[in-house]
């Protein structure tokens, strides 16, 4: 009876495609026809027209081409100051994203306009835009909005600079599902028509958008009644926030339980609002002023918190972030502040064992370097964790005490032999003075690590010999 290889079997060798990446799947098909027939589509499933695209190395990812592929297509990223050289119905396509890396030549603008890309692919679902302002015209949105199933519109960095067309932009808008506007610039400050509704909208991003002023932009997030998430920075507090937390008082938006706010709101003005919230499963506050009362109303939510965002938010104190360790069963993802290592080792035990991301400074005084390996033995129950981060911002209160966790195996380096999944390490603005052991220990247990951000000894040398052991590994260092 003949053998059969599992190479032989359709089923696993489309299992196997899943894993692989661009470049392997480039030399799977061409290893004989049966293998170039199962891993085509995988190589065409997602296009990326960018400097480190597989393809654009090789000298052959051009419009044509990608053309010639057109129905293996579903993902498809564009940068380039003339998008509509790509424009063809692409029969599967369901995200494009388009960007300009150089502002287009004058006589040359009709040659780039992707207006007819829009027009010819009507199974968009997912649109994305940047530094596009060219292009994004009034036929332009017109053509947006007649996309039967689009649900996420996402514009960065970009701006719709003709008044004409600010409205016809808002009526390509009213059936999407996620809209995200980031630092993003309007030509005139005229607000979004009180008799357009947005009754699918669950998630909101509204980031440092100009010419929108801050009561227009909350008349707009009123008209979104099934809002799920929000997102809303400004560049500086005003009196848009005491409404919205009147509006959260009134259950104005009852699905509401993802929240990202910015621009130094105080204690006072946070406290309403997350006191509001019938339920908080994120939480984002980028250089908010959350203080004794806002930390108390949070505490309802700590059952329900999967994540918890406090970068710069200079009055978290280490007990408050020991006590979200202690008290969070569901939370997945702590980033911002720090914990003074007599805090950590104090308190109880961290409850959060689900925990994926966390990047908070642990802060030692020069005589508690005993307190190490107790640290290391806590991180060690984090077995999902997936990205480690030990540095960053840190409050003026701990100044003239010693930074951060000693990565080291004499420190407890070795207790994280538990953690198979790092993807991520971040030892950035740490000092810290591994050897070559601890490096090799670090390559050796964890399979999974991609990146390793920050520098791995204080000494340059000694950290570019470092560096280049786990280059050897395929890992990103730097």
């Amino acid at each position: 009876m003949a053998v059969v290889s599992p190479l032989d079997l359709p089923e696993i060798r489309l299992r196997i495609g899943d894993y692989l990446s661009k470049p392997d799947l480039a030399q799977c098909i061409c290893v004989c026809k049966v293998w170039n027939e199962s891993y085509l589509p995988f190589l065409w499933k997602e296009i990326s027209v960018t400097s480190d695209s597989v393809f654009e190395r090789l000298r052959t990812l051009t419009p044509e081409v990608i053309r010639s592929h057109r129905e293996l297509v579903q993902v498809l990223s564009i940068v380039d100051m003339y998008p509509g050289k790509y424009k063809a119905n692409y029969p599967r396509l369901n995200s494009l994203t388009l960007g300009a890396n150089l502002p287009p030549a004058r006589e040359r603008i009709s040659e780039g306009d992707p207006t007819e890309l829009i027009k010819q692919n009507p199974s968009l679902t997912h649109l994305t835009l940047t530094h596009l302002n060219v292009y994004l015209l009034a036929n332009f949105w017109k053509e947006v909005s007649n996309l039967p199933r689009l649900q996420s519109l996402k514009l960065s960095l970009t701006s719709i600079d003709d008044e004409s067309h600010i409205r016809v932009f808002w009526s390509a808008c009213t059936n999407l599902e996620v809209l995200s506007l980031m630092h993003f610039n309007f030509a005139a400050n005229i607000g979004v028509d009180s008799r357009l509704a947005f009754p699918k909208l669950r998630s909101l991003t509204l980031d440092l958008v100009k010419n929108f002023d801050q009561m227009k932009q909350l008349y707009f997030i009123r008209q979104c009644p099934q809002l799920k998430e929000l997102v809303w920075h400004m560049e500086c507090p005003g009196h848009g926030h005491t409404l919205l937390a009147e509006d959260i008082g009134r259950n104005l938006w009852p699905h509401l339980d993802t929240l990202s706010l910015g621009c130094n709101i105080s204690d006072e003005a946070l406290d309403p609002i997350i006191k509001g919230m019938a339920r908080i499963r994120k939480l984002d506050l980028l250089r908010c002023r959350l203080g004794t009362l806002s930390f108390q109303s949070l505490r309802h939510h700590f059952s329900t918190l999967a994540k918890l965002i406090l970068w710069e938010c200079p009055v978290v104190t280490s007990i408050m972030l020991r006590e979200v360790l202690c008290s969070c069963p569901l939370l997945e993802e702590l980033k911002g502040g720090y914990i003074l290592a007599r805090d950590a080792v104090d308190g109880g035990p961290w409850i959060c064992r689900s925990m994926k991301t966390i990047h908070i400074c642990f802060i030692f005084r020069s005589d508690e370097q005993d307190l190490q390996p107790l640290i290391f033995e806590r991180l060690s129950h984090f077995v999902q964790l997936r990205n480690l981060g030990l540095g960053g911002w840190v409050s003026p209160v701990t100044k003239g005490f010693q930074e951060t966790l000693d990565f080291r195996l004499e420190s407890g380096l070795g207790q994280l032999v538990t953690m198979k999944n790092i993807n991520h390490l971040s030892l950035y603005r740490t000092t810290q003075a591994l050897s070559e052991e601890d490096v090799r220990w670090i390559s050796s247990n964890w399979r999974q690590l991609e990146v390793v951000s920050g520098k791995l000894n204080h000494r340059m040398a000694i950290c570019d010999a470092l560096e280049n052991i786990l280059r050897e590994r395929g890992v990103r260092v730097g």
